[in-house]
């Protein structure tokens, strides 16, 4: 059987495991000045945000990647995470165009607001991939996410989605839809 090419094979639906598409729920304790590369600074108030993202392949890294406050910045979101926690992450299964159609559900969700036109949108025609919310998001719209809760340090991908701990331990678990994520103080 001839070896597959990920480019010219567009699956609708990407079947390998590490791929996906994840939304960072972050929180930003206070108004803070944010540096973003080529898009300058811009004053974000304090509050809830949440930021649209996609990995094809490596997913398991990528997250691991967000989570690490010690690092270059890469992407626009790498300086708001310098300054904002993550506090749940939300992941769903890589489709074709499927991070922009996320990102515009989210942008419809009760309460969303976009706080700066261009970030974490430079591949795209969206606006942003940023959206404020005022008070803590959930995920508003018909294919539930599977929730994922951040502990101090540590990241647990469920072993549903058939993933695993990235090399350096960090560890992901199952939000309870109890609401078992504690809100930040």
């Amino acid at each position: 059987m001839p070896g597959r090419n990920a480019i010219s094979d567009r699956d609708p639906v990407r079947r390998d495991a590490d791929a996906g598409i994840y939304a960072l729920v972050l929180y930003l304790p206070r108004a803070r000045e944010v540096g973003a590369g080529r898009l300058g600074r811009r004053r974000l108030a304090a509050g809830w945000y949440v930021y649209v993202g996609s990995a094809k392949r490596n997913l398991v890294a990528r997250l691991a990647r967000h989570l690490r406050r010690a690092k270059g910045p890469h992407w626009h979101i790498d300086h708001l995470r310098a300054l904002a926690g993550v506090k749940e992450i939300w992941i769903w299964p890589w489709t074709h165009g499927g991070e922009c159609r996320t990102n515009d559900r989210i942008q419809e969700c009760s309460g969303a607001s976009v706080p700066w036109t261009g970030f974490g949108s430079s591949d795209c025609r969206c606006t942003s991939h940023l959206t404020r919310f005022v008070q803590k998001p959930a995920a508003c719209f018909g294919d539930a996410p599977t929730p994922l809760v951040v502990n101090p340090g540590r990241l647990r991908l469920p072993r549903a989605r058939g993933l695993t701990p990235d090399v350096k331990g960090r560890i992901l678990y199952r939000a309870r839809q109890s609401g078992a994520a504690k809100e930040p103080p």
